[in-house]
């Protein structure tokens, strides 16, 4: 029955919500499809290269150069800070439960580990002659890749590859 005109047979009113429903729901579907290459596109772009940031930032402590250090140690949080960003829109995209929780737990690694990468990189500007000093940013620097890599495998494994694809 027709709300509009009270009628109980197929109206022109009910075909035209029909065809208004048939519309709004493609125009949803177009702007999720549209959503989700532009979230893919993002991930592929923070993991384009994962080391550069601590590397820069080992560069810079091994300068010795405060200022230099400083904008250094930004960038680095920074780009940790977008790994998580990342790290938590792949696993809104995914579906698979076990590797979401992987995900998660290796992306809340890297967060604890950020810090403490700084830390160790702190320690080396104001002793940059310190074999230990050196030693431990260099264990920090392998923990750090180490973890980033399993994060980017984790998240390779939630994210299809035919998805990575289509954005290419």
């Amino acid at each position: 029955m027709c709300y509009i005109c009270s009628q109980n047979h197929f109206c022109i009113h009910i075909q035209f919500s029909y065809q208004a429903i048939y519309t709004h729901v493609h125009i949803w579907i177009f702007y999720c499809c549209q959503l989700r290459h532009a979230m893919l596109d993002h991930v592929s772009d923070i993991f384009v290269d994962t080391s550069h940031p601590v590397q820069e930032l080992l560069q810079a402590a091994e300068g010795g150069q405060i200022g230099d250090f400083e904008d250094k140690m930004t960038k680095f949080l920074h780009h940790a800070r977008d790994l998580e960003k990342v790290a938590t829109l792949a696993c809104s995209l995914s579906s698979d439960g076990q590797g979401v929780k992987l995900t998660k737990y290796i992306t809340k690694r890297v967060m604890i580990l950020a810090p403490q990468v700084v830390n160790a990189a702190d320690t080396l500007v104001g002793n940059t002659k310190s074999k230990s000093a050196q030693r431990n940013m260099a264990a920090f620097e392998g923990f750090w890749k180490e973890t980033v890599y399993a994060l980017v495998e984790s998240i390779d494994t939630i994210i299809p590859v035919q998805d990575f694809l289509a954005v290419s």
